[in-house]
């Protein structure tokens, strides 16, 4: 299963804008040997009203 590693709040975006985050992964764990599946999920707790709430998740597997 996922495990959530951080979260981060933005107190708010205007429509179409984007901004970057940075999530520092703790040491250990050993999440890069061989692989591992990176997530992010915003708005998790669907508090912001949109057209399109599939877009909220991404994965990519990180190759180690």
């Amino acid at each position: 299963g996922l495990a959530q590693q951080g979260t981060v709040n933005v107190v708010s975006l205007a429509a179409g804008a984007t901004t970057t985050l940075t999530i520092t992964l703790p040491p250990g764990g050993n999440c890069y040997d061989p692989d591992c599946d990176v997530c992010i999920t915003v708005d998790s707790d669907n508090e912001v009203i949109e057209s399109n709430e599939g877009n909220n998740d991404y994965c990519e597997l990180t190759i180690g």
